[in-house]
């Protein structure tokens, strides 16, 4: 019996974050893969593109850091990790043409 609580543990509270945690690192590859494309964009259409792009990929981010605090991750980290999410999503909001509501996860549409 010791055994199944133990694996119901792992399934419910920490299999959740793992996931998670995987999630957030594709999704940050992803957007530092973007950045490029969006800074050398020549076109205002290019560069609304890729904007999409980045707030829907932000909006994603910002659900795994959340799936990662309702988790078993560390609290601490998981504030450390959303400050550096909100300082990057004011960031983008302050570039040339582009401003995001991904900093309001249920959203992935542009804003301004």
């Amino acid at each position: 019996m010791r055994f199944q609580n133990d694996f119901d543990e792992i399934a419910k509270a920490k299999l959740p974050a793992l996931v998670a945690a995987s999630r957030l690192s594709e999704i940050s590859q992803t957007i530092v893969a973007s950045a490029p494309s969006f800074a050398a964009a020549r076109t205002q259409i290019t560069r609304d593109a890729v904007a999409d792009q980045l707030s829907q990929e932000l909006a994603a981010l910002q659900r795994s850091v959340r799936t990662l605090e309702d988790g078993a991750a560390d609290k601490r980290q998981v504030v450390a990790m959303q400050r550096v999410l909100n300082e990057l999503v004011a960031s983008l909001k302050g570039s040339t043409g582009w401003c995001a509501s991904a900093s309001t996860p249920t959203s992935a549409t542009r804003t301004c």
